[in-house]
């Protein structure tokens, strides 16, 4: 992988191609968990939906995992449909990384999306008391990440560590973690998969003049950038 530039607390690998990423991802991935669970005996892993994140979830269930009693997946954020609806995280996690193999004996603790949101945000801040270990996210086209959209009151929020969302395209009603999860987590790991998306990356690292309320993943203070070959070239695009 290449290192790419960038500002200090933040790293940013660009894969040689863009088909190499999910691969690239396990690594960074498998390295992370191990480092968690060697300092304190487990590791709890927040995990993304979209499609970048089913093709990284199909590669890692044939990754090395650790003793499954020492690891325990979450969800950063859920769309409130039911569990089979082809748009939940839980369905794809499901599908693509805990249905078959080693990580189906692995403690899986997800938002529950599909519940009602009054039961389902106050047992999930209860959840988050404990810091996350590894938080993976994916960044948007518009700079968003989990389900934390520009311009949102769901970004604004830093007291609760959870609360409920709604998407541009209003679509469904949407429960996130907030930025506080954000601050909190020991290592954060986001996906940049596409050209657009390295583009929006040069705008979060580098313009000074947009704040968290204008790109969400500003809120990301210290992260490990994974780019595929072509979001890595509009990264650097215009940069020189």
């Amino acid at each position: 992988m290449l290192v790419l530039p960038a500002p200090d607390g933040h790293l940013v690998l660009q894969t040689a191609s863009d088909d190499e990423w999910p691969s690239a991802a396990c690594t960074v991935l498998e390295e992370a968990i191990a480092e968690a669970t060697s300092a304190s005996m487990g590791c709890r892993l927040m995990l993304t939906g979209g499609r970048s994140a089913g093709r990284l979830y199909r590669q890692l269930r044939g990754s090395r995992v650790p003793d499954h009693s020492k690891l325990t997946l979450l969800t950063g954020d859920e769309r409130c449909v039911p569990l089979d609806a082809a748009d939940s995280n839980y369905g794809l996690i499901l599908r693509e990384l805990v249905e078959a193999g080693p990580w189906q004996y692995v403690a899986f603790r997800p938002l529950r999306g599909w519940t009602d949101p009054g039961q389902a945000l106050p047992e999930y801040e209860q959840e988050l008391e404990q810091a996350v270990d590894v938080l993976l996210l994916s960044l948007g086209t518009d700079g968003h990440v989990a389900s934390l959209f520009p311009f949102s009151s769901s970004t604004s929020e830093q007291a609760r560590r959870v609360t409920t969302a709604i998407a541009p395209d209003m679509s469904t009603r949407r429960l996130t973690i907030t930025r506080r999860v954000v601050a909190e987590a020991g290592r954060v790991v986001i996906l940049v998969v596409g050209s657009q998306k390295g583009g929006i990356l040069r705008e979060t690292l580098y313009e000074d003049g947009l704040g968290v309320e204008h790109l969400p993943a500003r809120m990301v203070e210290r992260g490990t950038w994974i780019l595929d070959r072509s979001a890595g070239e509009a990264f650097r695009g215009s940069r020189g």
